[in-house]
């Protein structure tokens, strides 16, 4: 059995608290282990997102425990979650997030830059991660010049940039036609051959079966976790 990689023990987040509380996530409870390619589904509303963003502490949970890597992360402070957020994780979003004003190279190169890596290991490591997502030729073009397809492989290529130990992808196709979805879920299918840890967020059950597990949320709460054989 692979060591469990994140834990969530009966995690609530409430906005609003009060008379016109908002439960976005309800008591939520389950493990992901080291190298598992899992899916979040559920419709718009769902708490999905929401799960997402606590899971990339993107946002504080309102109670229950969270542990990655056996550290229980529920109540560091703002600037050991940034330190273990830039460590841990590597994001793939719906629009991409990448800079429009500097080269995709340089793009690639920012989380690098972030966690200190000096400029000549940068810029090797980005070109090897853009010559592994077939885009080399674009290192020195900026974003806005490049198809929706190629912009999420740079974005790939920036969330692996610090060998990160999950990616979290958040509706990775959801801008993309269905030949370069195809490719991109087939791309994040080698990644996690190759022994990453990916947990994609989709209300898209074409989507959803791309991964190994998938579990379902409703209403904030889990209402199905099942492996997808």
């Amino acid at each position: 059995m692979s060591p469990t990689i994140i834990e969530c023990k009966n995690v609530t987040r409430i906005f609003n608290p009060g008379e016109n509380e908002v439960r976005a996530l309800a008591g939520v409870s389950f493990k992901i282990e080291k190298g598992e390619y899992v899916s979040i589904m559920g419709k718009s509303g769902s708490g999905k997102s929401t799960l997402l963003n606590t899971l990339g502490l993107l946002d504080n949970l309102t109670s229950g425990q969270y542990i990655l890597n056996g550290n229980d992360v529920s109540n560091y402070s703002e600037k050991k979650l940034t330190k273990t957020r830039l460590k841990s994780f590597g994001f793939i979003f719906q629009s991409f997030n990448l800079m429009n004003n500097i080269t995709c190279l340089k793009n690639v190169e920012l989380p690098m830059l972030y966690a200190g890596i000096n400029g000549q290991e940068r810029k090797k490591r980005a070109l090897e991660l853009m010559d592994k997502m077939q885009i080399l030729d674009q290192a020195n073009k900026k974003p806005m010049t490049l198809s929706g397809g190629q912009r999420q492989r740079v974005a790939i290529a920036r969330a692996l940039a610090n060998s990160p130990d999950v990616i979290f992808a958040d509706e990775p196709t959801g801008a993309l036609d269905s030949t370069t979805t195809k490719n991109i879920l087939n791309l994040l299918k080698e990644l996690h051959l190759s022994g990453n840890t990916i947990v994609v967020v989709t209300h898209d059950i074409g989507v959803a079966k791309s991964a190994d597990r998938i579990i379902t949320i409703k209403d904030g709460l889990i209402e199905s976790d099942v492996m997808n054989l």
